[in-house]
């Protein structure tokens, strides 16, 4: 599938780009797929997952945590850094290959290696540092390292660099910050920004070996590219129900950022956190438009935000959307007084279910996002089947931002293009 076989060390004046694929944690081809589970447990689990995701998501953000749920009645295993779509990577020389979770709101790219001074069960071979002629360690004084900024954990500046990573589940990632050697299909990336993870504990699955960071921040992968290759990326995430069904991913000159038929809106980035971050303007059911004001601004780290600019950011590690509260009730109201049916007491979280009938009609939701760009979600953006009832894939949090979840984002080629700022949208390019 990947474009290109090469190993970025030389100068060229042609961009570079290669894709690869995704694969959804729940589909055949996953190494976290499990034949015994039904697909309302799948259901159970998304919803855990989600909850699970918000509490770290928050973490991050430095903002109280009460929304989510005690996340124990089905899985205890549940972890909150887990994302639904794994990306196969290999490390170092000679590669080798793990598979590890794709995570956009990430800044590093971390796996576990030996020797382990505490690591979790994994089904994979760890990756060994000592039989790699590409590992570098990076020194304290050195800026790749400053740049962790309050994770960095150094005695001194001629030091190798440590760095601390504690999630909002109390999972942890200890670890050596060094350059190394990614290897994707035939694409070899040098040099690159790498956490040799060897004292990780809490709630993470044995085969799962660590993150993909895609985010913003100085060390993540599509950051730390070469300078040949565009500072671009794009993605096209599957429904995990259609079994066998691949998601897409584009880095560099091959991502889609904007076509014919493709809406774009700015991105706002703001530091830290380093989430990717649009302007939601209204949500329309119907001819009934909802406009997204009266939102009081919040602090995140010195930086202010609310409606109109940077109110809503995009992540691939959350399946379900959130919106605040007021927004989301005012939502429900409509969506109440448009459908035909009586809502239904729900037999999970959810807020919204309805019975599962052939005849069942649900309105056409849209987002408006500044610069005029509107995304006509389908019902299968917006609803999730489960026990025999049709439930909204949304639901409402106490704080003043929205979490685009991957459900709202399935069947979209979504594209980041950092150098000029703007994420685009193009319907049913899957």
């Amino acid at each position: 599938m990947l474009q290109l076989s090469t190993a970025l060390g030389t100068k060229s004046s042609k961009l570079i780009g290669f894709s690869t694929h995704l694969v959804h944690r729940d589909s055949f081809e996953s190494p976290l797929y499990d034949s015994s589970i039904n697909q309302s447990e799948l259901v159970e689990r998304v919803i855990l997952r989600s909850s699970s995701r918000l509490s770290y998501l928050k973490s991050l953000l430095q903002l109280p945590n009460n929304d989510t749920e005690e996340i124990s009645s089905i899985d205890s295993r549940i972890e909150g850094i887990s994302g639904d779509y794994l990306m196969e990577i290999s490390i170092g020389t000679p590669p080798v290959m793990q598979w590890a979770v794709l995570d956009i709101a990430s800044d590093i790219v971390w796996t576990q290696c030996l020797k382990c001074v505490q690591c979790y069960k994994q089904t994979q071979p760890k990756f060994n540092p000592m039989k790699s002629s590409s590992y570098q360690p990076i020194r304290c004084d050195a800026k790749k390292c400053k740049q962790l900024g309050e994770f960095i954990n150094c005695i001194d500046p001629s030091s190798n660099c440590k760095y601390q990573l504690v999630y909002g589940d109390e999972s942890y990632s200890f670890g050596e910050l060094a350059t190394e050697t990614f290897k994707l299909g035939n694409t070899y990336l040098p040099e690159m920004v790498y956490g040799c993870s060897n004292n990780n504990d809490g709630l993470f699955k044995k085969t799962n070996a660590g993150i993909v960071g895609l985010g913003n921040g100085p060390n993540s992968l599509i950051s730390r590219l070469h300078r040949s290759i565009p500072r671009k990326f794009s993605y096209c995430l599957t429904d995990a129900s259609k079994g066998n069904a691949k998601s897409k991913i584009d880095i560099g000159a091959n991502a889609i950022v904007s076509s014919r038929d493709s809406i774009s809106t700015p991105l706002v980035l703001m530091k830290p956190p380093d989430f990717y971050y649009i302007t939601l303007k209204a949500i329309s059911i119907q001819n009934m438009r909802l406009p997204i004001t009266g939102v009081t601004k919040i602090s995140l780290k010195g930086n202010k935000f609310g409606a109109p600019k940077g109110n809503a950011f995009i992540d691939t590690g959350t399946t379900l959307t959130y919106l605040h509260d007021d927004i989301y009730y005012e939502l429900e109201e409509e969506l109440i007084s448009m459908i035909q049916d009586s809502p239904i007491p729900s037999q999970s979280s959810l807020k919204l279910c309805y019975k599962n009938s052939k005849n069942f009609q649900f309105p056409t939701i849209i987002f408006h996002f500044s610069r005029g760009a509107n995304l006509t979600l389908q019902m299968k953006n917006t609803i999730v089947p489960y026990r025999g009832q049709l439930c909204l894939a949304i639901l409402p949090i106490d704080e003043n931002l929205v979490i685009l979840g991957n459900i709202l984002q399935m069947n979209h080629m979504i594209g980041f293009d950092l150098e000029r700022r703007k994420v685009s949208f193009l319907p049913n390019y899957c």
